[in-house]
């Protein structure tokens, strides 16, 4: 394999090194067992190491997933809360939140605006911007400051995928062409805001919507298969996840490969989470799986992205 295709789809960037490294150690990886959290990369997470990065690992672009830190403020507040003090707690909070959301937005999009390789993936959220607010803003991000497409969260800002107030933003994205990283996984508590089978009734609605269900579930990663089966439009990547294999809540190197074949590898993409960890770890990882075959290594490193979001 000489020189493939490399795109990551998934990497976060931060204003400071010392933001990055609190978020990446804050992490503990319980919805796998807990600690010890496999080695992180060396990087911060500042612009200057996303270069670094994309240069060692032949990365020709990436998607840079932009989270609003209050946002995890916020769910570190409700979180403790009663379950039915949550909702009036989680509107209290979010309306503080609004100018600052949108303050985040732009100085993401004018960071990356030098670097063509790197795309700006905003963050919307439902309690902070109504469904109308929230799509003009994003409208306002795409046509006027280079906005390619919204990062979601949905356990950490405690919605529901399929929440119908997302519904005028998931009908923008579709409009203007605009791609989605969602984080698909385990939530803490009873209510699994973003499992695999919570993306359902948004696959159904909007069919042709760039969708991309982040880390292959993670901790309800026994689901994807099912859900790609029902759904031929989920597409997912392979962050975080793909970190874990072998720990007691984690497919096995054989059982992970097996799930990228039982969902077609055409339908995954490489992610790494940087910081949390680089690209070329994940790249050299999915290298080495075993049941894919080259041709299914290259598109998951690069190929598949580029068809699916038109690079």
């Amino acid at each position: 394999m000489a020189n493939p295709l490399v795109i990551d789809v998934h990497v976060h960037f931060f204003a400071s090194r010392r933001e990055g490294r609190e978020q990446v150690n804050s992490y503990q990886g319980t919805e796998f067992g807990g600690p010890p959290v496999p080695p992180y990369c060396k990087y911060d997470g500042v612009l200057e190491d996303v270069l670094d990065n994309m240069k060692v690992s032949k990365a020709s672009k990436a998607i840079m997933v932009h989270y609003y830190l209050g946002g995890l403020d916020r769910y570190s507040y409700v979180s403790k809360l009663p379950v039915a003090k949550r909702e009036q707690a989680l509107k209290e909070f979010s309306a503080t939140h609004k100018d600052a959301l949108k303050r985040s937005n732009y100085w993401a999009c004018e960071v990356l605006k030098p670097h063509k390789n790197l795309l700006p993936y905003v963050f919307v959220d439902p309690w902070i911007l109504g469904p109308k607010d929230a799509a003009d803003h994003l409208t306002d991000l795409a046509k006027r400051h280079g906005a390619k497409g919204i990062k979601l969260h949905a356990p950490s800002q405690m919605f529901s995928m399929g929440d119908k107030r997302m519904w005028p933003v998931y009908e923008t994205c579709r409009d203007l062409d605009l791609g989605i990283i969602a984080h698909s996984g385990t939530s803490v508590g009873r209510t699994q805001y973003g499992d695999p089978k919570a993306f359902v009734p948004v696959l159904k609605a909007f069919p042709k919507l760039k969708l991309v269900m982040a880390h292959l579930g993670n901790g309800s990663w026994r689901q994807t298969v099912e859900v790609a089966k029902a759904q031929p439009n989920a597409v997912f990547d392979t962050c975080e996840l793909i970190e874990w294999l072998g720990r007691p809540g984690s497919p096995t190197r054989q059982e992970f490969a097996q799930i990228i074949k039982d969902i077609g590898p055409q339908r995954v993409m490489l992610a790494s989470d940087f910081p949390w960890w680089d690209t070329k770890h994940v790249a050299d990882t999915v290298l080495g799986l075993p049941v894919l075959s080259t041709s299914e290594k290259e598109g998951i490193l690069g190929a598949n992205a580029a068809r699916f979001f038109g690079f």
